[in-house]
């Protein structure tokens, strides 16, 4: 970890923040791969892009599947009750997350405004 140059650091590493903001997308990688499994609906692809701005996250998923729209909305929302993460870390950080399935985009939303 480092810190880049204007803030004391080396810039030889990524900065806290961007280790931070990886540990919460693989555990919400982890989570809704399980909130899935546990409705019985099979995800053929699940990735994440990951964005970090002055004082804001930009965080994008990419879910492939055979499910309909609504049915990854659900395991989405139901994640999304379970860990309280993204809210946590909104109180400090604009966090702008976005859901795309089979390519087309079907939720974004804004937390920390």
């Amino acid at each position: 970890m480092d810190e880049r140059k204007s803030s004391g650091g080396h810039d030889a590493g990524p900065a806290p923040m961007r280790y931070y903001a990886a540990g919460i997308m693989g555990s919400d990688h982890v989570w809704l791969v399980k909130t899935a499994a546990l409705m019985d609906l099979a995800l053929d692809r699940l990735e994440g892009e990951i964005s970090l701005f002055n004082r804001k996250i930009v965080y994008t998923v990419f879910i492939d599947s055979e499910n309909s729209d609504d049915q990854i909305l659900d395991v989405v929302r139901q994640t999304r009750e379970r860990r309280g993460t993204f809210t946590t870390l909104a109180r400090t950080t604009r966090v702008e997350l976005r859901l795309v399935h089979n390519g087309t985009t079907i939720m974004e939303q804004a937390l920390g405004d």
